[in-house]
């Protein structure tokens, strides 16, 4: 699925793109694109639809745009600080766009270029206003390296055709196989794959660890009711167990209409209890559905949830929160796995 935020960048590069169209034109290039978007938003409705429905429902807490760390406010212009040939290949790219910019990819891609500046503008702008910033980061980090790489793909073709190498069958053929040569070199079973820290990756990679293996064999012969609720914050389980979380351990990754904070603080209010009754009665009060089963980490005195919280500025920290082995006894709680340093606790209804 395409990331959402390019589509606002490719929002933004239409709109400039009508701006800069001849008066004749403008109207007629604005009109043509608003029924292009009603027709793309009818066709995408069965995705969307549901999206809309839950934000309606649940509402909406969105903290990827909420998360502010310094480096946002860096202005990315690496293809002017000739440090590496991966600089000079976006100098180079640029230089193409701005050099064929009567060409229509030329100035469609120097158009979604000029996009991340404005997405970077404009989140400064709302962080100084209402301190509000709007993931003004993104188009540096990903989307304009990828437009000027394109920008110089296509300034090689147009050199590739001004000299008709093509025309030349062992010029063309050398610097094809230069180039796939250099291709291979650079991808994921070239060099990278040499780099020690990839290789080391690699051999943890082939086998998982064996307290997850079992754990999840219990897990999947032990299903519980589909509408049934599980805490936990083993990230490795979400791969090989499905699993219908209360709550999803990393904070920035959750979705918009989980209402994080609100999860968050009632995992924590649980934590809190003094005694199984009183435990069992905020379980019986769960407000976001039935919560039957717990997955926890634990020692001979707590049991452990792990979660990865924004923390602003610096980036995200990790929080535990601890439960006392002491609120999980019978008649309202059955211990029914305990291996390897993991537990599996289902609630006694």
């Amino acid at each position: 699925m395409t990331y959402y935020l390019w589509l606002a960048f490719a929002a933004i590069a239409l709109i400039i793109m009508g701006l800069t169209e001849k008066n004749n034109h403008r109207l007629r290039y604005f009109w043509r694109l608003t029924q292009t978007a009603i027709v793309s938003f009818i066709a995408t409705l069965p995705f969307t639809g549901p999206l809309l429905s839950s934000y309606l429902k649940n509402g909406l807490e969105s903290w990827q745009t909420a998360l502010f760390t310094p480096t946002g406010l860096n202005l990315w212009l690496p293809m002017f600080q000739l440090t590496s040939w991966t600089n000079l290949i976006f100098l180079f790219g640029l230089g193409a766009l701005i050099y064929y910019h009567r060409d229509p990819i030329a100035r469609q891609l120097l158009y979604l270029f000029s996009t991340a500046f404005i997405w970077w503008g404009g989140g400064l702008l709302t962080l100084l206003i209402w301190h509000k910033p709007f993931q003004e980061f993104r188009g540096f980090y990903i989307w304009a390296p990828t437009i000027l790489a394109m920008g110089a793909a296509y300034g090689l073709s147009r050199i590739w055709q001004h000299y008709n190498l093509d025309q030349k069958t062992k010029t063309a053929i050398t610097l094809a196989l230069l180039g796939l040569g250099l291709l291979i070199a650079q991808s994921f079973f070239g060099f990278f794959i040499d780099d020690p820290t990839i290789r080391n990756q690699r051999i943890k990679s082939k086998q998982m660890d064996p307290s997850i293996v079992q754990l999840s064999q219990y897990l999947n012969n032990h299903p519980l009711p589909q509408d049934s609720l599980t805490l936990e914050t083993v990230p490795q389980l979400l791969a090989i167990v499905p699993i219908n979380n209360l709550i999803y351990f990393n904070q920035h990754n959750n979705h918009p209409a989980a209402i994080f904070s609100k999860r968050y603080n009632y995992v924590q209010d649980l934590a809190t209890a003094k005694s199984p009754v009183e435990l069992i009665q905020k379980i019986n009060n769960c407000p976001f559905g039935p919560l039957e089963r717990f997955i926890f980490y634990g020692d001979q005195e707590n049991y452990y949830l792990y979660f990865h919280v924004d923390k602003f500025i610096s980036g995200l920290e990790e929080k535990t929160i601890k439960f006392n082995r002491q609120l999980f006894v019978p008649p309202y709680f059955q211990v029914n796995y305990n291996n390897l340093g993991y537990y599996v606790i289902d609630v006694q209804k």
